[in-house]
């Protein structure tokens, strides 16, 4: 995705996630899985967002040596007892590390990996804390749909369809997890970057042929029209000759916790 449209989408995460407050948590693997929380995203647009008010703050970049992270990293006790082991005071970043002594080279390497496991357990399992001004929000929202006219979605743990600005007509569409129409909207979610996806590489993701994934595609996209009133059926899913399919570009769909 493009710097913009993950910023749009952040925007969109950040109203569903939205509670009585105005601090809303996200996980990591949240962030993760709606392809945020990269340096991109805590060195460029959680501060864009900050400067224009969208955002009154953020607990920073995990990454950062300096971050409320690494300090939880560097008082866990294994993590303690291995840098005593390893001779060293702090945990250099990955990129920085240069073993002096070739004799530790070994012994240093497999403290190192310990120790990025330890990290990234924490990392998956952290909350993130942004603190938002609603008003801001909202302009900022009806901004992005302005640029692009917008059908926002959230699919919630248990395999449930809710148009975010639902109309009185509406009605969530509910999938059977283990539904083939549920495998097919995860694997081009997890395709979302705007770019077709080849059919046969989607297929196998869902565990189907081809002729089994179209179908479903088409049995999906008549659910999407009949439970999402002043849709078409090509407003979610979009399939082009020795292309493949995509979600449509005009489609967001957040996976809710």
């Amino acid at each position: 995705m493009k710097i913009d449209e993950k910023k749009a989408l952040f925007v969109e995460l950040l109203l569903v996630s939205l509670g009585e407050e105005d601090e809303v948590y996200l996980q990591e693997i949240v962030l993760r899985e709606n392809g945020l929380g990269d340096a991109t995203f805590w060195d460029v647009i959680c501060p864009s967002l900050l400067k224009e008010g969208v955002l009154k703050s953020f607990d920073g970049n995990p990454s950062s040596p300096f971050s409320l992270l690494e300090e939880s990293v560097h008082e866990d006790p294994e993590v303690q007892a291995l840098m005593q082991h390893m001779n060293i005071v702090s945990v250099p970043p990955r990129h920085l590390r240069q073993p002096y002594n070739p004799l530790y080279e070994a012994k240093l390497k497999e403290g190192f990996q310990r120790i990025d496991e330890i990290r990234d357990t924490r990392l998956r399992h952290r909350n993130h804390q942004f603190v938002v001004d609603r008003e801001k929000l909202f302009h900022a929202l009806n901004d992005n749909s302005k640029k692009n006219v917008l059908f926002v979605f959230t699919l919630s743990k248990n395999g449930t369809l809710v148009r975010q600005t639902p109309t009185k007509d509406d009605q969530p569409y509910a999938l059977e997890k283990e539904s083939r129409r549920y495998k097919v909207l995860k694997v081009l979610i997890e395709c979302m970057s705007g770019k077709y996806c080849k059919t046969d590489d989607l297929a196998d993701g869902v565990g189907c042929t081809d002729a089994e994934f179209r179908k479903a595609c088409e049995e999906l996209k008549i659910q999407f029209h009949k439970h999402f009133k002043g849709t078409t059926k090509n407003d979610i899913i979009e399939g082009k000759a020795r292309s493949g399919y995509r979600l449509h570009p005009q489609v967001r769909i957040i996976e809710t916790k």
